[in-house]
């Protein structure tokens, strides 16, 4: 079996949870949850995942 694309490329955005949940910019502005760029469905694990990538 060949495995291919062990290591996917990702890009951080700029965009992390600082506290469980509650996310900002590297310029610690708040991240405005009216922002619509997230894949429906995600962020799957809100308290487990802290930064976002592309």
């Amino acid at each position: 079996e060949k495995v291919t694309n062990v290591y996917e490329t990702k890009y951080y955005i700029g965009l992390s949870a600082y506290k469980n949940g509650q996310w900002q910019w590297v310029d610690q502005t708040p991240y405005e949850k009216t922002a619509i760029f997230w894949k429906p469905g995600e962020p799957n694990l809100l308290f487990a995942e802290k930064c976002a990538a592309i």
